[in-house]
This record gives C-alpha cells, sequence and structure tokens, in this order.
C-alpha cells in the first residue's frame, strides 16, 4: 500500500522518558539563564564592553550553574545530532552515547585552549574560557530550540533548522576570532601563535572529526 503525502515523525508523546528529558532539560536551561549576574550572559556582554573582569565576583555557585548550562547544552546538541542520524527512531542509549562523544570533545578542546592560552598569556586565559564556553552555551540552546521544531514542527524544513543552527555556529567563530584578534593576537608578532592556535584547536579537531564520521 502506498501513502501519498508528507510523512510525518513518531509523535514524542509516545516517548515518555524522551518528553521527561526534553521538558526539564528546557525548564533548567531557561531557570539557570534567567539567574541575575549569569556568567553567560556577562561573559557575552564582556565581549564588546571589553570588561576583563566579569566573573571576579563570581561565587562558586555560579560557576557550578555556569558548567551545568554548558551540560545541559551538550544535551540539547546531542537530541538534535541523534535525530539526524537517527531520523526515524532512537534511544535514551543512542543520546547518552552521543552526548559523551559532544562533551569528551569540548572537554578535550577546553582543557587544551587552557593550557595554550595559560604558556603564552598567563591569567587572563581565564576570560577567554568563559567567554567560549558562554558561545559554546548559546549553540548548544540553538541546537535544543532546533529539535523541538523538527520534532514537533515536522512542516519546517530540516534544512531551514540546519541553516539557522549553521548561521549562529558561523557567528560563534567569528566572535571568537574577534576576542583572539582583539585581547591576545593583537600585536604583529603575534600571528604566529595565531596560526598555531588555528590550526591545532581549530582546524586539526575538524579535520578529525570529519575523518572519524566519514
Amino acid at each position: 500500500m502506498r501513502h501519498i503525502g508528507i510523512p510525518l515523525p513518531e509523535p514524542l508523546i509516545n516517548y515518555d522518558m524522551l518528553l521527561g528529558l526534553v521538558v526539564i532539560l528546557g525548564v533548567a536551561m531557561l531557570v539557570l539563564l534567567k539567574q541575575p549576574h549569569s556568567l553567560v550572559i556577562t561573559s557575552i556582554a564582556s565581549i564588546f564592553n571589553n570588561d576583563t573582569f566579569f566573573a571576579k565576583n563570581a561565587t562558586i555557585g555560579d560557576h557550578a550553574k555556569h558548567y551545568i548550562l554548558l551540560t545541559l547544552s551538550i544535551i540539547g546538541s546531542s537530541l538534535l545530532a541523534t535525530k539526524l542520524i537517527f531520523p526515524s527512531q532512537f534511544s535514551l542509549v543512542q543520546i547518552g552515547i552521543i552526548a559523551i562523544g559532544i562533551g569528551s570533545f569540548l572537554a578535550i578542546k577546553i582543557l587544551l585552549m587552557t593550557a595554550y592560552f595559560s604558556l603564552f598569556f598567563g591569567v587572563r586565559y581565564k576570560t577567554l574560557i568563559y567567554q567560549y564556553i558562554s558561545l559554546v552555551i548559546v549553540l548548544g540552546f540553538t541546537c535544543y530550540l532546533g529539535y523541538i521544531l523538527l520534532q514537533f514542527s515536522p512542516f519546517i524544513p530540516l534544512t531551514f533548522i540546519l541553516t539557522i543552527v549553521a548561521i549562529i555556529g558561523l557567528c560563534i567563530t567569528l566572535a571568537m576570532i574577534y576576542i583572539l584578534l582583539k585581547d591576545f593576537f593583537n600585536r604583529g608578532y603575534l600571528i604566529f601563535h595565531f596560526i598555531l592556535y588555528l590550526c591545532t584547536l581549530e582546524i586539526l579537531p575538524i579535520l578529525a572529526i570529519i575523518k572519524w564520521v566519514v
């Protein structure tokens, strides 16, 4: 028997545990983002107002919330990634595996960034790390919203959602380049360090991911 029309995805309501994860994830991210003096908001604002001491008065709780948001954003990104890899049906185990992969990649990159910038620029690296994590959180939240649209609005083209995510990702990349050139590689003799950074911490990881996927 042939069915003519646009196939609809399996309703999310059939997956009670997955639905609970999506709802809890969204509520938790919104609550943490709306906290006063959120490091996400202040660190992104510091990109434009040159405030390098935005985290000076942050408490342990503020730092904990920042990394909790990073974890939630990784889960949000894994939802969209799992939906793209397994479009018909997927499980919490698959989401967990992809989340671990994304989290491991980010953890390694943050550790390498910390080692690199602490070696060449001293304590100023802390500002960059917070800004980078905040931008990653924004991208993860965007992926989460993209997943919600893809799941509940099947008539929205997948290419549209991926285009929005790609645009946000490009803006984040440009923001990072702006931060690096403005606050770190702002002297002519540092161009070699900038090239070294691009090759080891940006280009090489992307090539490694492409090789692993392909």
